[in-house]
């Protein structure tokens, strides 16, 4: 597990496989750059189901064409 600040920066590191220890303290700036899922969400996912439906459901409508 790795906590890690908005340059890609790794502040804190916990290998659970070579310790025993199950806690990773770290101190992560809550300033930083906005992305873009900050400024838009789940929008582009919600964009991509709508067109899958509506490709969907354009196949239906060429095969009752036919």
């Amino acid at each position: 597990s790795n906590a890690v600040d908005y340059h890609g920066n790794v502040l804190a590191e916990l290998n659970d496989f070579a310790t025993e220890e199950r806690i990773m303290i770290a101190d992560i700036p809550k300033q930083g750059i906005k992305t873009i899922y900050s400024q838009i969400g789940d929008l582009f996912a919600w964009l991509c189901v709508l067109g899958f439906l509506i490709m969907i459901g354009l196949s239906f409508s060429k095969f009752k064409k036919t």
